[in-house]
């Protein structure tokens, strides 16, 4: 089992006006309806804009050579703070149980980390058992609940010392 997460406009060569290709969108596009019943396809000219901002980091995971999982953030920077809000990730459910999801989860953070964030927060719904016991393995606290959407989810963070 050969696992990498790879940032994907760095291996890609995404840059502004080059599409990305069919494969990417397609797994991203499976990623999502496993991430939401209600998710909204994305299409390259999104995705592009997406990951062309300069505080969006999006990566993917592949296992041997399949795209199977993946997770972004946004770092919000402001005079006083930089921090991390952890958007997406998800794993395709057949690979539940591997520790991929913390192999993801352990490397959103470190990327953060490393772009100086002193903080990451991240919502998940609470029916999502197995992603709620991640983030708090992972050393997130459960700050409170919200409401989104009409749907509740649990709010978590992890601050660096």
């Amino acid at each position: 089992m050969a696992a990498r997460i790879i940032r994907i406009d760095h291996f890609y060569g995404f840059h502004y006006g080059i599409s990305p290709s069919r494969e990417i969108i397609r797994a991203i596009n499976n990623l999502l309806k496993v991430l939401s019943k209600r998710a909204k396809p994305i299409d390259a000219s999104r995705l592009i804009k997406l990951i062309c901002q300069d505080n969006f980091r999006l990566y993917i995971l592949e296992l041997d050579g399949k795209i199977v999982g993946m997770g972004s953030f946004f770092i919000k920077r402001t005079l006083m703070e930089n921090e991390a809000l952890i958007e997406d990730v998800v794993i395709m459910q057949e690979l539940e149980g591997r520790g991929l999801g913390t192999m993801m989860g352990e490397y959103l953070i470190a990327r953060a980390k490393e772009e100086g964030a002193t903080a990451i927060e991240l919502t998940s719904r609470p029916e999502r058992e197995k992603g709620n016991a991640l983030w708090l393995k992972l050393g997130f606290k459960k700050i409170g609940t919200k409401i989104v959407n009409g749907r509740e989810k649990n709010i978590y963070r992890l601050e660096f010392n």
